[in-house]
């Protein structure tokens, strides 16, 4: 495992994820891949010297790539099920950017698609404390 979130859902938010298992059978979720912000101590790190004066990432390389996937949340449907490990394939999202004067958020036009031609995909795992369908209402 490379890295995991613990994230407790209380009141309104634990009926958004019935919704989402019971209605929906799963969720987006959005990711963003950031860049390295310091490349030099991860490359001496590997054994190799700092890149050279002037010699860094292009610029490209130094936004943060935002994607999304869908979470089939389909198998927590099962009466008792608390678990679920599913594989996501990644899909290029736009960024949101917040407007001047407003709580408004905008997707940015322009996307170029990073995950796709390389079919990028994570491994994810949902676990919950309690069942959303118990065994008792079967």
């Amino acid at each position: 495992m490379i890295g995991s979130a613990i994230c407790e859902k209380s009141g309104f938010e634990l009926i958004e994820l019935e919704d989402a298992v019971k209605e929906d059978g799963g969720c987006w979720l959005k990711f963003i891949k950031v860049p390295n912000t310091n490349p030099g101590q991860a490359q001496a790190a590997a054994g190799k010297g700092a890149p050279p004066k002037g010699k860094g990432a292009p610029v490209d390389d130094l936004k943060p790539t935002f994607s999304k996937a869908w979470m089939d949340l389909s198998e927590l449907r099962k009466p008792g099920s608390t678990s679920t490990t599913v594989r996501v394939h990644l899909e290029t999202c736009a960024s949101c950017t917040k407007e001047a004067d407003s709580d408004k958020y905008v997707d940015n036009e322009e996307i170029t698609q990073v995950f796709e031609a390389e079919r990028t995909y994570v491994h994810l795992t949902v676990s919950i404390s309690k069942p959303i369908i118990s065994l008792e209402s079967t």
